[in-house]
């Protein structure tokens, strides 16, 4: 039979062991405080925030470019006029108020005599039989009847009244063709006496040019 001397097989005794023990179960709790204590005032440590960076942007302007400004030409502020171009006419017209009759005419710059292309000038058509005066009318009080445009749509002095039957969309007052000759269809009405007669043409521009040119012709029955 064996004997228990109190004494473990190791050969540290069993009040050691258990002093041990007990020392490296303080030391373990003081650590655990430790620990515990430093956590606590260190505490957790946010994530570093990001400095927002100065970003400079580049701005593409979506202006449109600026453009230069061509300065109104002369000739678009001023159309002095020269004695219309007559282009085509009648010389024989007959007065059964069937037969239908072209004129035209292109007005032209004064001097140069170059086509004009302006939208604002004014034509006009008329039956006179008498030149002179007719053009003394129009003369007259330094041309006061041409330089009222209004004035264009009433019946002219020596104008043979209701002489011109004018054709659809051909009026006798309207504005010049802005390419090429203005033209005018028209019948010679039955109330013409036959005879020598004056096709006139006008052109005026706002009142402040304007001139005119005549045509003779015969009207027969």
């Amino acid at each position: 039979m064996q004997t228990w001397s109190g004494q473990d097989p190791s050969g540290i005794s069993a009040g050691t062991r258990k002093l041990l023990t007990r020392m490296l179960i303080i030391f373990s709790l003081a650590g655990l405080v430790i620990g515990f204590a430093v956590g606590g005032l260190t505490g957790i440590h946010p994530a570093p925030t990001q400095t927002a960076k100065n970003i400079t942007k580049t701005v593409i302007s979506t202006r449109a470019p600026a453009t230069a400004t061509v300065p109104p030409t002369a000739i678009a502020d001023n159309v002095p006029l020269d004695l219309p171009d007559v282009t085509k006419y009648t010389i024989s017209e007959v007065n059964n108020g069937t037969t239908n009759y072209t004129f035209s005419a292109q007005p032209v710059y004064k001097n140069s005599r170059k086509p004009v292309s302006a939208t604002d000038i004014t034509c006009r058509l008329w039956l006179t039989q008498s030149l002179d005066q007719t053009n003394s009318a129009m003369k007259a009080n330094n041309y006061a009847l041409l330089r009222n445009v209004g004035n264009l749509t009433q019946s002219f002095p020596q104008e043979v009244g209701s002489s011109l039957a004018y054709v659809t969309p051909s009026t006798q007052v309207q504005f010049c063709s802005a390419n090429g000759p203005t033209t005018w269809t028209y019948t010679l009405a039955n109330s013409v006496q036959p005879g020598s007669y004056y096709l006139y043409v006008l052109v005026d521009w706002k009142g402040i040019h304007f001139n005119w040119s005549a045509r003779q012709i015969q009207v027969i029955a």
